[in-house]
């Protein structure tokens, strides 16, 4: 079964503590999705609604298991998928 987590690293403390976990308890074969805002979301964000938001990007995080990851960029924002290796 996957993990996913949408918009969610940036409300967390320790969030490569959070990345790390999710990834250890998926199995060998398991998948952790994680969609965060990007540049172009931060500043529109900003500028309409008035939100501060964090940039994450989760590939900065130093993980503790071997992961493939890749990327989707989107319009307001990323898609990070790691894969067990």
């Amino acid at each position: 079964m996957p993990c996913f987590f949408m918009m969610l690293l940036q409300h967390i403390e320790d969030r490569e503590k959070a990345l790390n976990e999710s990834i250890r308890i998926i199995r060998s074969t398991g998948v952790v999705y994680v969609i965060e805002t990007n540049s172009d979301g931060i500043k529109y964000y900003k500028e309409t609604e008035g939100f501060d938001i964090d940039k994450v990007d989760p590939r900065d995080f130093s993980l503790n298991y071997d992961v493939s990851t890749e990327i989707l960029e989107g319009g307001y924002s990323n898609a990070y998928i790691f894969r067990k290796e």
